[in-house]
């Protein structure tokens, strides 16, 4: 059979309800996304909302006042979007668009905000971010508002939780453990427990989505980890028994911040393991050579992520 180029195949895999469902149920993405919708102050603007999937945020955007919402989505989803943008009575407002972003011809030169839900794991893996880039600088306004405005990534130090890399030792009483190096080769997408964190967090890269450029995607940051400084901990003697455990791994999370809204308001959400989790969990890189001794409390960490 003919191999499916990338494109293809994720614009198909958005084309399937469930992984739309799965977004909706993502109660801290959604609800903060219409919190900041509706805080925008939407009243008479123009809207482009990229990446518009089932039409939830166009939708958002039109019942906050919106004079008019443009939605762009490649993937076939845009049929069934129709139809929901129909049936809630909104189809005067809301206007989906089906194609690439870079590629498609709108019914308006200019917008006054671009709302968009371009976040995968480990914030950039869908490489849907360059499309929201694209569309600022063609269709933004001078002063026009992005939502969100700015996204953080943090790295946070680990160690071995729920016995995840001790168990390929003992699998229904049998030695699998050369299974583990395929483990540790490739990082994961995981809900971390947060008592297993044993560093604070530090903030390897600030993405300004009014400024950064598409060439600024592929980087290199260095960052400095303090052992026991922000461990969830209880108790000071907790807090001692944490800083004993070795560091097993690296835990990727972000933050996304909707800021300059309406009165000066601000939205933000977080997927770090201490917060609410989200359908992002946290992306893992255990540590392949993973020193055994434990690290004591003000012990500094340092590396490169690339």
């Amino acid at each position: 059979p003919e191999r499916q180029d990338n494109d293809t195949y994720y614009f198909k895999s958005y084309s399937h309800h469930g992984i739309h469902e799965t977004m909706l149920k993502d109660t801290v993405r959604t609800q903060s996304y219409r919190e900041a919708i509706q805080k925008a102050g939407l009243e008479g603007k123009v809207v482009l909302d990229v990446g518009s999937g089932s039409g939830v945020l166009s939708m958002f955007a039109a019942k906050a006042g919106a004079a008019q919402v443009v939605g762009v989505d490649r993937s076939g989803i845009v049929e069934q979007a129709r139809s929901i943008v129909k049936l809630n009575r909104l189809e005067e407002k809301v206007v989906l668009v089906q194609g690439k972003m870079e590629e498609v011809s709108l019914p308006v030169d200019k917008v006054d905000v671009i709302v968009s839900e371009w976040m995968g794991y480990c914030l950039l893996y869908e490489s849907m971010l360059p499309s929201v880039l694209a569309a600022r600088d063609k269709y933004l306004r001078p002063g026009g508002l992005l939502l969100p405005s700015r996204c953080t990534m943090l790295v946070q130090g680990v160690g071995d939780f729920e016995g995840k890399l001790g168990w390929w030792g003992n699998v229904y009483g049998l030695d699998m453990s050369p299974l583990r190096a395929s483990v540790l080769a490739e990082p994961g997408v995981e809900a971390v427990d947060p008592q297993a964190i044993i560093t604070d967090a530090f903030v390897f890269k600030d993405f300004d989505l009014y400024t950064v450029q598409d060439r600024e995607l592929d980087f290199e940051a260095d960052f400095s980890l303090t052992v026991g400084a922000g461990a969830a901990t209880p108790t000071a003697g907790a807090a001692a028994a944490v800083a004993a455990r070795p560091l097993r791994g690296l835990v990727v999370s972000f933050d996304t911040f909707f800021e300059g809204l309406s009165g000066g308001q601000s939205v933000m959400f977080s997927t770090r393991p201490e917060e609410k989790d989200t359908h992002w969990h946290q992306t893992l890189f255990w540590l392949t050579e993973a020193p055994e001794e434990g690290l004591g409390e003000g012990d500094v960490v340092k590396g490169t992520l690339r």
